[in-house]
C-alpha cells in the first residue's frame, strides 16, 4: 500500500477554510478535476452519506462513489470509496483524509492523506516512476485552489 501525505500551511483561519473543504460536496467551482458531484444517499455533509464524484482524468471521466466515514466539523473529513468505484488505471484507492489544524490565529495547517495500492506489477512500476508524483501534484493544486478561493472571498 502507498500512503501519500501532503501538508501545507496557509494564512487563513480554520474557520474560513472549512466551508471551502466541505464545499466540495455542493460546489465544484474551484476543483478543476471535478466535473460534477451528486449526493446518492444520506443527508449532505453528514457521516455515512454517499457521494458520486465525476472526476476528470487524462483517460476520461471516472465516477467515484465515496462514503463520508469521518466528519469532525471544522477539523477533519475522511472519505472511503464504495465497491469497485475506487479502482482506476490499476490503482485501488482506500481512503482520503483532510485535516485542518489551527497553527495560530489566522494560520492553518492543511494535511491531506491518501491511501492506495497499485494492483499489478506494471502499476507498481508506474507508481514509482511517475504516478505518485502526479497524485501529489493534484493534491498541491487542490490546496492552491483553496488558498485562491479563501483569498478571493476575504
Amino acid at each position: 500500500m502507498t500512503v501519500l501525505n501532503y501538508s501545507y500551511a496557509v494564512n487563513f483561519s480554520r474557520r474560513k477554510l472549512w466551508p471551502l473543504v466541505a464545499g466540495v460536496f455542493q460546489n465544484r467551482r474551484y476543483w478543476d478535476w471535478l466535473e460534477k458531484v451528486e449526493c446518492l444517499s444520506g443527508k449532505p455533509q453528514e457521516l455515512g452519506s454517499v457521494w458520486r464524484f465525476h472526476v476528470i482524468t487524462r483517460a476520461g471521466l471516472w465516477q467515484l462513489e465515496m462514503e463520508i466515514t469521518e466528519w469532525l466539523e471544522g477539523e477533519r473529513l475522511a472519505l472511503t470509496p464504495l465497491g469497485n468505484s475506487g479502482v482506476f488505471e490499476d490503482i485501488r484507492l482506500f481512503q482520503i483524509v483532510i485535516d485542518l489544524a489551527e497553527k495560530s490565529d489566522g494560520q492553518t495547517q492543511i494535511k491531506i492523506s491518501g491511501e492506495y495500492e497499485p494492483l499489478s506489477n506494471w502499476a507498481k512500476l508506474k507508481n514509482l516512476a511517475f504516478q505518485r508524483q502526479r497524485f501529489l501534484d493534484l493534491v498541491a493544486q487542490s490546496v492552491n485552489a483553496l488558498s485562491r478561493v479563501a483569498a478571493a472571498e476575504a
